[in-house]
């Protein structure tokens, strides 16, 4: 539930462009779908996005969403986990495969890591999807974006289709927006 709730409140944020929404027009938004989670929590999610750099705050406290593709194609959350870990281990005999559902797999699942490394040398977006394969079911890739770098791995030959192939490409470019904003807002706070 939680995971949908941010993930309904960075959709607020989106549908409101350059105006930006306030942190009670969000709170009045969530209500109306049901969800009511403690102004506090909110606060914390915000302020975790804003420190990513998904969104901005502006002055007069609206936050909006920060410059990015037009369309984002990578998706921040963690999808829940399909079965028990002890489950899905004994399914599996120490072979890696997702434990989420398909659609969840197929899904460009992005996280922002190496925020604490000495001047944010480590500081990078990593990437995962599963992809068609050739000679196996599905294939597990992982991007990895740094500022001046992007390493690719794979656990088998991908069969990747012309769309997945350009999305590929756009979960490059987005990963590199979200670097720079967040290099840009983790430099900040180091300067304090």
């Amino acid at each position: 539930m939680v995971i949908e709730t941010q993930a309904v409140v960075r959709d607020i944020i989106a549908g409101h462009g350059e105006a930006g929404v306030t942190i009670n027009y969000i709170r009045a938004e969530l209500a109306e779908k049901g969800c009511f989670p403690a102004r506090e929590t909110l606060q914390h999610w915000l302020a975790e996005d804003v420190r990513t750099g998904l969104i901005t705050q502006g002055g007069g406290g609206g936050y909006k969403m920060a410059a990015a593709p037009k369309i984002a194609i990578l998706r921040w959350d963690s999808p829940p986990p399909l079965r028990p870990h002890s489950d899905h281990e004994r399914l599996h005999g120490g072979c890696y495969v997702p434990n989420m559902a398909e659609g969840d797999a197929r899904s460009w699942k992005a996280k922002l890591s190496g925020q604490r490394s000495e001047g944010l040398r480590d500081l990078r977006v990593e990437i995962r999807k599963t992809v068609g394969g050739s000679g196996f079911d599905t294939v597990q890739v992982k991007l990895v974006v740094y500022a001046d770098d992007v390493f690719l791995s794979m656990n088998g030959t991908a069969a990747f289709t012309p769309s997945e192939f350009r999305d590929l490409q756009r979960a490059r470019d987005e990963a590199h927006q979200v670097l720079d904003g967040a290099r840009a807002v983790l430099s900040r706070e180091a300067a304090v």
